[in-house]
């Protein structure tokens, strides 16, 4: 079942594209990197989404999710979606030529591609039946040589602040079971189809109730101070697996 978003599911998705924006802009473009490591402790990139209320970083992780989905199935597809894909037999050699790797290389590939800005990927959406895959990883280096250089981190920037707030209301509300029955911080649910939360509106007062008595968590864990620790680096990112 399909519908158009309500003037306030707009909103949250302009929202959680500003923020996606400005994250690609400083970390995954061609500005210098902050550090080549995993955001951790007090990494830049942590905080700001720490500066995000606990309804902006749902937005997001729910847009995020959605990003990293059609990347996968539509402008980089593995070599098994590939297979399932298909309207007719290919042999090996052709499904080999189409996918982008197998399981494990395809999602480095991913998170390489997820790198480029909304507006680019949109146009790789848009006009995927224009390019091959040669010729798409060709056209990707040519506008940004450094691509390869690392993966996303907003990937790890977002589990790492969702953990920090799961944690911290575990804390503050021993007592608290949430409805929803299991981890829903950032704010959102796919479970069994049923797509609620984030952007779209849960449309359920029970639940809409347990998100306020959280709270928005707004700069929870928020340090500027210099991260003295040694941290494992990125891994390089990958185009042609």
């Amino acid at each position: 079942m399909t519908r158009t978003l309500t003037r306030q599911e707009n909103y949250r998705l302009r929202r959680a594209l500003y923020n996606w924006m400005r994250f690609a802009y400083y970390f995954h473009g061609d500005l210098p990197r902050p550090s080549l490591s995993f955001p951790l402790g007090n990494d830049v990139r942590l905080n700001q989404l720490r500066a995000l209320p606990n309804s902006e970083l749902g937005e997001l992780r729910d847009l995020w999710r959605t990003v990293e989905d059609i990347v996968e199935l539509e402008i980089c597809p593995s070599i098994a979606n590939v297979r399932i894909g298909a309207d007719f037999e290919l042999s090996e050699k052709d499904v080999a030529q189409i996918g982008w790797g197998e399981r494990a290389e395809n999602r480095i590939v991913v998170s390489t591609v997820t790198k480029l800005s909304p507006e680019e990927l949109l146009h790789y959406l848009d006009n995927r039946h224009k390019f091959t895959k040669q010729r798409l990883i060709q056209d990707i280096r040519q506008r940004h040589p450094q691509i390869e250089s690392d993966m996303n981190s907003l990937t790890v920037a977002l589990a790492c602040v969702n953990r920090e707030r799961w944690l911290h209301m575990l804390v503050t509300f021993p007592a608290y079971q949430p409805s929803t029955g299991g981890l829903y911080l950032p704010i959102y649910t796919r479970t069994m189809g049923q797509y609620r939360g984030g952007i779209l509106n849960w449309d359920d007062p029970a639940i809409e109730a347990e998100c306020a008595a959280v709270g928005e968590m707004t700069g929870l864990g928020l340090d500027w101070r210099p991260e003295p620790r040694s941290r494992a680096i990125l891994q390089p990112g990958l185009l042609d697996p």
